[in-house]
């Protein structure tokens, strides 16, 4: 569910325009926050998953929540870690989830020319995705998720609004 969040976020589309590994890892945190706020809304995460509580941070989006991360220095700028303190235990947070939020093709992932998720094909679920949600809240009493289904309003108005031709 967390790394299909990122795809649906289109976090590595929103990624900063750097091949700085430091920079690229303290990404991941500020979207891993901006993922695990929203999953946190409609079911528990793990203690150990960075969300904006850690760093006593504002809900935000992971543009803001990087930036933010680096204004009060819990960013490591050599290694991009990013620590927290757990009740006089520090914490340090490395992640990797991989192009999914980077854009970035790893070593470990699947290559090029394999059945992963294309540009096309990410849009394509991103668009599922948001109908289905768009369909759900419209048939039911509650709300599957505040945060996810605003998404999926986003998602559908943006589609709505783009051009059918460019002449």
């Amino acid at each position: 569910m967390h790394l299909t969040h990122h795809v649906l976020r289109a976090h590595d589309l929103r990624a900063p325009n750097a091949h700085n590994p430091a920079q690229l890892r303290a990404w991941n945190v500020a979207a891993d926050c901006e993922t695990n706020d929203a999953l946190d809304s409609w079911q528990e995460v793990p203690d150990d998953w960075p969300g904006p509580w850690h760093w006593d941070l504002p809900r935000s989006r992971a543009e803001d929540c990087f930036q933010m991360l680096f204004d009060r220095e819990f960013v490591d700028p050599a290694s991009g870690a990013v620590s927290w303190d757990d009740d006089g235990t520090e914490r340090v947070h490395n992640p990797d989830c991989g192009s999914a939020v980077t854009g970035i093709r790893d070593a470990y992932e699947a290559p090029d020319d394999s059945d992963g998720v294309t540009d096309i094909g990410a849009r394509q679920l991103r668009h599922v995705v948001a109908n289905d949600i768009v369909d759900y809240e419209n048939s039911h009493d509650d709300e599957l998720c505040g945060d996810l289904g605003y998404w999926a309003f986003q998602q559908i108005q943006h589609d709505a609004a783009a051009p059918w031709s460019r002449g």
